[in-house]
């Protein structure tokens, strides 16, 4: 077995408005502008509330273009003091009582609304309308992505994933979590969260898969699904404010 490597902090970071297949992106930022993590980097053309943020704190050292000027990264140079744009942290308590308006403001400043996808076409969502339905799948379609066993095992993903689920009901009108059955007996604090249960082989944990097996009306074909990873930064990010 091969030891884990802890890596070192890398010179430079780069964010990839390339990733987010139909997001039409305009910059925020110019090159050798000073950044701190979480300083808007660029909007979405199409609803300028949706921002997505600096990963981290430096100068902007390049900008650079592809095919027809898709921007295809923005180069960080990490600043060794890793300063970042202070943000209020969130309980479950406090997300209880916000409204959805409210909610999705939140996620809309915070770099955090282009996480969500919406059905057929993994797109962004309007803000606009409650989701039919919201799918988290447990186990990512990556072939190379950890099991959700190890993934839970972190310190703290249990609350980050708690507080998630509770962001993700005030969005939409009914929250599926879709479990491997290989992994229903490493994951016990999940019993009374998990819905349904799916195959361990491809394409069973697909969230697409999943909404073909559970939807009951054609307005739930535009439901939204998010990656377990992203759903716990969406969750550190809100109870830690960074």
């Amino acid at each position: 077995v091969e030891p884990v490597i802890q890596c070192h902090v890398p010179q430079t970071v780069a964010a990839s408005p390339c990733h987010h297949v139909h997001v039409k992106p305009r910059l925020m930022i110019k090159t050798l502008d000073r950044v701190k993590a979480g300083t808007p980097l660029f909007y979405d053309k199409r609803d300028k509330s949706i921002r997505f943020l600096s990963p981290a704190s430096g100068i902007i050292s390049d900008i650079r273009f592809g095919y027809r000027r898709c921007i295809e990264e923005i180069v960080i140079e990490i600043s060794p003091q890793h300063d970042s744009i202070p943000f209020d942290a969130f309980s479950i308590e406090m997300i209880d009582h916000l409204s959805r308006e409210a909610v999705t403001e939140t996620l809309k400043n915070r770099g955090l609304w282009g996480l969500i996808q919406q059905f057929p076409f993994y797109d962004v969502p309007g803000a606009d309308t409650p989701f039919e339905m919201m799918i988290i799948s447990l186990q990512s379609s990556d072939p190379f992505a950890p099991l959700p066993r190890v993934m839970f095992s972190e310190p703290l993903a249990m609350d980050y994933f708690t507080l998630g689920i509770a962001v993700l009901q005030k969005l939409a009108k009914k929250v599926i979590v879709a479990c491997p059955r290989s992994e229903l007996d490493h994951l016990p604090d999940l019993q009374g969260t998990i819905t349904h249960t799916t195959d361990d082989r491809h394409p069973g944990p697909d969230p697409k898969v999943i909404l073909y097996q559970v939807r009951s009306h054609f307005k739930e074909n535009a439901s939204c699904t998010m990656d377990l990873q992203n759903l716990l930064y969406m969750g550190e990010f809100l109870a830690t404010g960074i």
